[in-house]
């Protein structure tokens, strides 16, 4: 999954400037917040990790 927030672990930024991606690790659920410098590369960022989901939304 990915998405973006506001706050996340102690990261806070104004509107949802974190992008942060769920992930599997083994049997752990991971999550990773990013806090890319410019706007725009929000939205980029975003659809790249999209684009890396497989359709089902499960492992490949």
């Amino acid at each position: 999954d990915v998405r973006r927030e506001t706050f996340r672990a102690g990261k806070a930024r104004t509107g949802a400037g974190l992008v942060v991606v769920e992930w599997q690790l083994g049997t752990a659920s991971v999550a990773t917040a990013l806090s890319p410098r410019h706007d725009a590369d929000r939205d980029r960022l975003v659809d790249a990790v999209r684009a890396l989901i497989p359709a089902t939304g499960g492992p490949s």
